[in-house]
C-alpha cells in the first residue's frame, strides 16, 4: 500500500471526529460511574478471619458491621462472612445490613445458600425489595 493510505485517519475529510452536528457538543451521556473494584481476596480473608476469631456471636456481628462498609465486597464474599455466624438470625441481620455495601446486588440471591430456613430467605427478599 502507498503512503496515502492512512487507516488511522478519522472520516469526514480528514477532520478529527467532530462532536455532534455543526460543531455542537454532543449531549453528555448519562454518567454511569465505573463499578468499584471488588474487595481484594487478602482483605476479605483478613476480615473473615477477624470476625471468626471473636468468641461471641454479638461481637462477631459488631465487628462485621464495622468492617464491611467501604470494602466493596461481592455477594459471594458477604455470603462467606455470613457463614461464620452460628445463628440463622445473625446471618439474616448481617446480610440485611451488608446489602447496601454489596457491589453486585443483582447477584444477592447467592447469599440464600447460607440459610437453613426458607423463612429467612423470604425475609431477606422482602427486606431488599425483590
Amino acid at each position: 500500500p502507498g503512503h496515502h493510505d492512512q487507516p488511522n485517519q478519522p472520516g469526514h475529510h480528514g477532520q478529527p471526529n467532530q462532536p455532534g452536528h455543526h460543531g455542537q457538543p454532543t449531549p453528555a451521556p448519562a454518567v454511569v460511574p465505573a463499578p468499584p473494584a471488588p474487595c481484594l481476596q487478602a482483605d476479605f480473608m483478613n476480615i473473615k478471619r477477624m470476625v471468626a476469631k471473636e468468641d461471641f456471636e454479638d461481637d462477631k456481628l459488631a465487628l462485621a458491621k464495622q468492617a464491611i462498609p467501604g470494602t466493596n465486597m461481592t455477594a459471594m464474599q458477604l455470603a462467606e462472612i455470613a457463614r461464620v455466624f452460628s445463628f440463622e438470625d445473625t446471618k439474616l441481620e448481617f446480610l440485611k445490613f451488608a446489602y447496601p455495601f454489596c457491589i453486585d446486588q443483582n447477584k444477592y440471591y447467592l447469599v440464600n445458600d447460607v440459610f437453613s430456613f426458607s423463612t429467612s430467605k423470604d425475609e431477606l427478599r422482602k427486606y431488599i425489595g425483590q
